[in-house]
């Protein structure tokens, strides 16, 4: 069963926009890394409290919401990663086509998860 190109173009669509919507998520809590902190290319903000005008905040509330940002961003940029992924596979012709046994991913797999590059034999 290989997909069709109506079923293709709405998997791009929903691509695409999902990955406006993680550029967009990425910018509130980080900035595009200048390549001298950790993996990645953003790098997480840190606000100091006086920064965002909260007298009452701590230093230890100043860095839990860092620590927050921190994950964030990393998970972000890894479902930004998958997005970018399938997007290839998409411009490729290889999009529904699971990377491990080339056999097709299901469309409902795909529907739950356009960014999917593995069925879910070869993701278990």
């Amino acid at each position: 069963m290989s997909h069709t190109l109506d079923f293709i173009n709405e998997m791009q669509l929903a691509l695409e926009q999902e990955l406006q919507t993680l550029n967009k998520d990425l910018s509130s809590v980080s900035s595009p890394d200048v390549g001298d902190h950790v993996a990645g290319d953003y790098a997480p903000i840190y606000k100091h409290s006086d920064e965002v005008g909260d007298e009452n905040s701590t230093l230890a509330d100043d860095l839990d919401a860092h620590a927050v940002n921190v994950d964030v961003t990393a998970t972000l940029e890894a479902r930004k990663a998958h997005v970018e992924q399938a997007i290839a596979a998409l411009e490729a012709g290889t999009y529904g086509v699971c990377a491990k046994c080339e056999q097709d991913i299901s469309e409902e797999r795909l529907m739950a998860n356009p960014a999917a590059l593995l069925c879910m034999s070869c993701a278990q």
